[in-house]
């Protein structure tokens, strides 16, 4: 027993409970805001593993076709080759190379065909963006190698064989001032090759300098006033080259013979 002045006494111990606040509104914004980061980062992944393996596939079933262009006869400077395909039952060909510079035994690539797949395949020799010449159409069968396009072009060399057919006027009659002499020459063809308009002076010289070595041309002249043929000359027919060729032509103004009578060779005017 304590002595009387040592009493205790003895104090309730009270249970103490740890209190959590609630989490605060902005907390709970970054909280959510992070889950859907999580989610959309996890869907890119798992796009981009999509996709990669699409791309992966696709790039497993390309294969190559090539060869060589088999170019024959004169092929015109600043012209391309280009190339084009299309599948087994289209109709319509797609180009999948372009501007190819034209070299005989040059060598083209194509690597995204399909494997397997049976396609026609075609070059064009094209000029100023217009196709002048085509090979044949060669099938194959996707991948394919040494396929040898031929391109025959029967273009003409410009300017090479180029000459030309001149001569003088001989004019008689009554000649208005401003007239002029059209000159036209004439090929196998009915249609004039082209027009020369001179002005009309007696002994004056013309001259056509568009004319091919060897070819014939059939050339008559025309005196014209306002567009009115008021006199022609007898047609005649030279192998170029041709000088010192002489039109004849004997004006209608102040004679019996109409100008409307006149007609142009080869024109039906």
């Amino acid at each position: 027993m304590l002595p009387n002045d040592q009493v205790t006494q003895s104090v309730p111990i009270v249970n103490q409970q740890s209190v959590i606040a609630p989490p605060s509104h902005k907390s709970r914004n970054i909280i959510i805001t992070v889950i859907i980061g999580v989610f959309i980062i996890a869907g890119i992944a798992f796009g981009a593993t999509k996709l990669s393996g699409k791309n992966q596939t696709l790039q497993q079933n390309q294969t190559e076709i090539s060869g060589n262009f088999d170019l024959n006869g004169i092929i015109p400077k600043n012209s391309t080759i280009t190339l084009a395909v299309r599948k087994m039952g289209e109709k319509q060909f797609t180009d999948v190379l372009t501007n190819i510079t034209p070299l005989d035994l040059g060598v083209w690539k194509w690597h995204q065909a399909e494997k397997g797949q049976k396609y026609d395949i075609q070059a064009y020799l094209e000029l100023d963006g217009k196709i002048i010449e085509k090979s044949d159409i060669l099938a194959i069968t996707a991948p394919a190698f040494n396929n040898s396009l031929r391109i025959n072009s029967h273009q003409q060399p410009l300017f090479a064989n180029k000459t030309n057919i001149s001569g003088t006027f001989d004019l008689s009659g009554t000649v208005p001032g401003g007239s002029i002499v059209t000159i036209k020459t004439f090929t196998d063809g009915e249609f004039p090759e082209q027009d020369i308009d001179v002005p009309a002076r007696n002994k004056g010289s013309w001259s056509f300098d568009f004319a091919l070595k060897g070819k014939n041309y059939r050339v008559i002249g025309y005196l014209k006033n306002n567009d009115e043929i008021i006199g022609q000359s007898d047609e005649f027919t030279v192998t170029a080259p041709a000088d010192h060729e002489i039109i004849k032509i004997k004006s209608f103004v102040g004679s019996d013979n109409s100008p409307s009578s006149a007609t142009q060779s080869g024109t039906g005017i």
